[in-house]
């Protein structure tokens, strides 16, 4: 329900930076979906981001960090605090995850044309590092006192 409307609104955001890193470029999204007979021919689709009409990246609703926002968010509610100071550091730890997100997204749509054989350990091991290290140290800023 929600990771749709959250898939593009990622893809759109990656799409934004890449504007502005190729500004005489054409960037374009399209979504494209297929059948998956290994999932009982279940349809899988996804966003993907072109530039000069060259698939850069797709992006998986799995790569619209909503179970990033909801540990993120899961954590906050089981420390005591005000409702007040949970409110406000969601909003924040929501904004930075995303825009995070998004980082990530357009790093890896310019390593896949510039450094391909990187992509996939930017993609699986460094990027999620690198977020997990961003809601760390969220939660430490939450776990502070005032």
């Amino acid at each position: 329900m929600i990771d749709k409307p959250l898939t593009d609104w990622s893809t759109k955001g990656a799409e934004k930076i890449m504007q502005f890193f190729y500004p005489e470029s054409k960037l374009m999204i399209k979504e494209e979906c297929n059948i998956l007979p290994e999932i009982n021919n279940e349809i899988a689709c996804m966003d993907f981001l072109f530039l000069d009409s060259k698939k850069i990246v797709g992006v998986a609703d799995a790569c619209n960090a909503v179970e990033l926002y909801v540990l993120y968010i899961g954590f906050l509610l089981a420390f005591p605090s005000s409702l007040k100071r949970v409110f406000v550091f969601s909003i924040i730890g929501i904004v930075v995850i995303y825009l995070s997100n998004i980082i990530r997204l357009a790093a890896l749509a310019s390593m896949n044309m510039h450094r391909i054989n990187a992509v996939d350990m930017a993609h699986h091991y460094v990027f999620k590092m690198a977020v997990y290290i961003i809601i760390f140290f969220l939660w430490v800023l939450f776990l502070k006192k005032k």
